[in-house]
């Protein structure tokens, strides 16, 4: 099954969790944006949760759900949430990729078509984006779309890889704060 023509298939973005890009997401969920964005026709994906259940303090999808979703029209299905009722981060990590796929209609993904058109990503003190933490094994994970990661914080993980947040048109990079700064310049 071939993947979808970009043309044809209505916008996907891949949403950063975390702290930086709660503010963003609220200040959307307000007017203008509220009312001028075309909520009812974009797809919305996570870029990494934590394992941990959705309306869990740490969550991605409850920052999300709180500072944006619950404020604008978007219905249930435009809305891919990464399912942490799987039994393992593994289990939740292959289940959501499986998905994906399924979305994108494709096994592998075609760098004329790619998955997303924006993606946000924010990044850490210790240089990780998504859950993709320096030094770990996930950070050059090149086959599999979805991953997971243990044993770096106190709760696993689930991250898309860099072959699928680099499948986009798009990439932002969201970061702020002093502790941001130095990790920036080592990226240089």
């Amino acid at each position: 099954m071939a993947a979808m023509e970009t043309s044809k298939r209505p916008p996907r973005v891949c949403l950063a969790g975390g702290t930086t890009p709660k503010r963003m997401y609220e200040i959307l969920a307000t007017p203008p944006f509220v009312f001028d964005f075309p909520w009812d026709v974009v797809h919305w994906f996570f870029g990494d949760e934590r394992f941990v259940p959705h309306d869990h303090k740490e969550s991605n999808a409850r920052m999300v759900n709180e500072a944006l979703f619950s404020k604008v029209p978007i219905g249930t299905d435009w809305k891919h949430f990464i399912s942490t009722k799987a039994s393992s981060s593994e289990a939740a990590a292959a289940s959501y990729e499986r998905e994906m796929k399924k979305f994108y209609g494709a096994e592998t993904l075609d760098p004329k078509d790619p998955f997303f058109d924006i993606v946000l990503l924010g990044i850490g003190d210790d240089g990780h984006t998504a859950s993709l933490f320096p030094g770990t094994p996930a950070v050059k994970e090149d086959k599999a779309w979805v991953t997971s990661t243990s044993g770096v914080k106190p709760e696993p993980r689930i991250s898309l890889t860099f072959p699928v947040l680099n499948s986009s048109r798009n990439v932002l990079l969201l970061a702020a704060g002093p502790a941001k700064v130095a990790v920036l310049k080592r990226l240089d």
